[in-house]
């Protein structure tokens, strides 16, 4: 059995638990850490836009380097466009839905 995938927030929480133990400016902080607990919604969309934008990802079926789209969501597996549309054929053909 495969163990699970992590997904694109899983690794947010971890950059935010990494960022915010750095220290720093309190009100940046302050609003790091309501990102972190999910009290602001827009300041989390913003934050996470701008993380995905600036990280290179390791795709965890086929392994490569990757840059992930704007359209990513945090609730995604961390696989790159050709890997998740395989996978997405993959489980139509099965007759499942993502």
């Amino acid at each position: 059995m495969r163990p699970p995938r992590c997904s694109f927030r899983d690794l947010f929480k971890n950059y935010l638990e990494e960022v915010i133990g750095l220290g720093g400016d309190v009100g940046q902080l302050v609003t790091l850490v309501n990102v972190y607990q999910g009290r602001d919604s827009h300041a989390r969309s913003i934050a996470f836009g701008e993380w995905l934008e600036n990280e290179i990802f390791v795709c965890e079926r086929c392994e490569h380097e990757f840059k992930a789209d704007s359209d990513v969501i945090e609730n995604d597996d961390v696989l790159c466009g050709r890997c998740a549309a395989w996978e997405r054929g993959y489980d139509e053909a099965r007759g499942l839905r993502r």
